[in-house]
């Protein structure tokens, strides 16, 4: 079927990041970032490069059917939601070492727990850790 160039198709999108309105500051801050990871990093002073994440987990409704020689494995798209974990991702890039923990919630408290953690047992001779 020929769309015709100028026809709507609102099923279609795309996505891409829309600059903000003060890219010049955000330029800036990521450059101090680079700045970091690019600067000299010893045992004593560790470069820890953290993420977090809300995960949502859910559980199929109907048994999926196994994949097959002649067919792939089907899924119905109903399922069961049973809550959402946060999790905090914390990796060392130049060791490749990294800590994943899950938590019920992704709180400030939560959050500064895992920096503990990260500071007491995961590197607890640092003189300093940059995160």
């Amino acid at each position: 079927m020929y769309t015709q160039k100028n026809e709507l198709r609102p099923w279609k999108k795309q996505r891409y990041c829309i600059p903000e309105r003060d890219a010049a500051r955000f330029v800036a801050q990521m450059e101090e970032v680079l700045d970091i990871y690019t600067s000299q990093h010893t045992e004593d002073e560790p470069l820890i490069c953290m993420d977090e994440a809300a995960y949502e987990l859910k559980a199929d409704v109907f048994e999926p059917i196994p994949m097959t020689p002649a067919s792939d494995r089907k899924e119905d798209y109903h399922y069961e939601r049973h809550g959402v974990r946060a999790l905090f991702i914390f990796f060392d890039p130049l060791r490749g070492w990294r800590r994943v923990s899950s938590r019920e919630h992704r709180t400030r408290v939560d959050w500064a727990l895992e920096v503990r953690q990260l500071l007491d047992v995961d590197y607890p001779h640092a003189r300093k850790v940059k995160l």
